[in-house]
């Protein structure tokens, strides 16, 4: 199965493990494992404002370009796949 066909029944199991919570530490084969379950909303703008957020985009990667926009921090991240 793809990880789309998997998701929902991760996310259930999980749901499970967690008792209702929304997050929480569980053990795993002996292994410690800190899950969240979040929900992340999709929106769909009106034309006007599809523009002006493309012409946006395309003014900050114009000033990161030339030197405009300075970087103020750095976030390190992982992504794991199963």
């Amino acid at each position: 199965m793809e990880e789309e066909a998997l998701r929902p029944f991760v996310i259930e199991y999980a749901e499970v493990l967690l008792g209702g919570e929304k997050s929480g530490t569980v053990e795993v084969e002996g292994v410690p494992v800190n899950i969240t379950i979040g929900v992340r909303l999709t929106y769909e703008y009106p034309p006007e404002v599809v523009e002006l957020i493309e012409r946006c985009k395309i003014e900050k990667k114009k000033a990161e370009a030339d030197g405009r926009a300075k970087v103020v921090g750095q976030t390190k991240y992982i992504s794991l796949k199963f």
